[in-house]
């Protein structure tokens, strides 16, 4: 019992680890469209 409560640990610690990389991902591509825009809406008002 001992080995798959460790085996399911690891799962969740690998899910976990997972997750927070794509989450991670997702907000520096948000904040890269972000800059495209502000340089897009600055080019237009110049």
């Amino acid at each position: 019992m001992d080995i798959v409560a460790w085996g399911f640990a690891l799962l969740w610690l690998v899910a976990a680890g997972v997750v927070a990389l794509h989450q991670s991902r997702g907000r520096k591509r948000v904040a890269r469209q972000r800059n495209i825009t502000e340089h897009s809406v600055t080019v237009e008002v110049d």
